[in-house]
């Protein structure tokens, strides 16, 4: 008897933390989601939504919520690497890979891989910077860039000086692992997306944006009906304010976490 073998590729999530499914499923129990004509919300149309948010909440935090690598130029400071041994990093670091010392595209020095290590609380990054920590194990080959290093500065007038420009060249990974998402972090994203839609459901709940109440009647019978909706709240205002004072609370203790205290050099 023949056999087929075939090969699917298939990508969890597309690169966002929580999917249109789990969206409908987890903020809008109870609620049909279609349009006037019955017809479901595209799927596109919710991860729009979805990825709209969780770009907010990046860019917010200064962090990405996906596992991926890194690869950044920086500057050198003189008291922060010779004083410390760190370099900055503009997101937390999960684990280092590469740092490397460049002049334009000159590369200077390539420090070990096992020299880098990054201060961890558990398995959550939280903190934005490299350490170098030298030992004993190195080749012949980084004590040649190192000497290579010490030499070509001097000699360029930049041995003095308290920053290179975009002298690091840095690669690490942040984020997190698809099945290993914070649940604040999928929490915050799914009810930042639901704002928008709940906007959209409230005014197609009573067929016109605004609309407070209607009536109908027949033959001397009639029916009427009133919301809280008006020209300013919708079917789901209720629920939309609720959302918006726990995405508010959220970004606080995230921002407590992950983004810290940011100094601004003027």
């Amino acid at each position: 008897m023949g056999q087929f073998t075939f090969t699917i590729k298939n990508v969890r999530n597309k690169g966002i933390v929580i999917n249109d499914k789990e969206l409908l499923s987890l903020y809008f129990y109870g609620i049909e989601v279609v349009n006037r004509q019955g017809t479901s919300i595209n799927p596109t149309f919710l991860e729009f939504y979805i990825r709209a948010a969780q770009q907010e909440i990046e860019k917010y935090l200064q962090i990405k919520i996906v596992k991926q690598v890194v690869d950044e130029r920086t500057d050198y400071y003189r008291n922060e690497f010779r004083g410390n041994g760190f370099v900055k990093t503009k997101y937390p670091v999960r684990f280092p890979v590469e740092l490397r010392g460049l002049l334009g595209d000159q590369p200077i020095i390539r420090y070990p891989k096992h020299w880098l290590t990054v201060n961890k609380s558990g398995n959550t990054p939280t903190h934005r910077q490299i350490i170098l920590v030298p030992n004993s194990n190195v080749s012949e080959e980084t004590l040649r860039q190192a000497i290579y290093a010490t030499n070509i500065l001097p000699l360029m007038g930049l041995v003095n000086r308290d920053q290179v420009g975009a002298y690091w060249n840095i690669k690490y990974t942040t984020g997190f692992d698809f099945d290993d998402f914070p649940h604040d972090f999928v929490n915050l994203v799914g009810k930042t997306a639901s704002l928008g839609l709940f906007n959209i459901l409230g005014d197609i709940a009573l067929g016109q944006a605004g609309l407070a109440s209607y009536s109908v009647g027949i033959d001397g019978l009639s029916q009427s009906v009133s919301t809280t909706a008006s020209a300013t709240y919708s079917a789901y205002s209720a629920r939309i304010l609720a959302y918006r004072e726990e995405i508010k609370l959220g970004m606080q203790r995230l921002e407590g976490v992950y983004k810290g205290i940011t100094f601004t050099a003027i």
